[in-house]
């Protein structure tokens, strides 16, 4: 026969309150989760511009892609630049001239129309609205791009390098406007 199990003498810890909620001031609006995240997503990188050290890390950050987008913007509007944009304009009016380029362009969109329809998509519209996601976004886009092109960085390293710059970058607006 065995002996009965006895229960656990242990005090209950007693649960902490919660913070109430801060209600919005009348005629304002909620703010949204994702707003909301992104915001609580700033204040915890606030803390990486309170040193000097940190602070010239941001700014070198926001200068990098200040650079960047000028670089960007003078590639697009060079000679070279302006001839592939012609060559793409160029291919994609040849593939529209065929059913089966009229057929992936249809789809294209339907498939694009659901994706935003979607919740997932409503929120990445929601995120890309934000400062912080439109900067992470490019630099997820551009370190992807100069990964690709750079042997020992690679796609994945280069977004996620070209998103912290981009969150860095916003960490720097955010610090300025405060």
């Amino acid at each position: 026969m065995t002996d009965p199990v006895e229960p656990d003498l242990e005090p209950e810890t007693p649960k902490k309150p919660r913070k109430a909620k801060a209600q919005p001031a009348a005629g304002e609006a909620a703010p949204d989760k994702v707003e909301k995240l992104a915001d609580e997503a700033l204040e915890a990188g606030r803390p990486l511009t309170e040193s000097e050290t940190g602070r010239k890390v941001v700014d070198a950050a926001e200068t990098v892609f200040d650079k960047a987008e000028e670089l960007a913007s003078k590639a697009m509007d060079s000679d070279a630049g302006r001839k592939v944009k012609q060559a793409v304009q160029d291919l994609a009016d040849k593939a529209m001239e065929t059913e089966t380029g009229r057929k992936v362009a249809d789809t294209a969109e339907d498939l694009g129309r659901q994706a935003m329809g979607s919740e997932a998509g409503q929120t990445a519209q929601k995120v890309w609205n934000t400062p912080l996601g439109r900067n992470v976004g490019v630099g997820v886009a551009a370190g992807a791009v100069i990964g690709s092109i750079v042997p020992i960085v690679g796609t994945f390293f280069g977004a996620l390098a070209g998103g912290g710059i981009g969150y860095l970058r916003t960490l720097a607006k955010k610090s300025k406007s405060d």
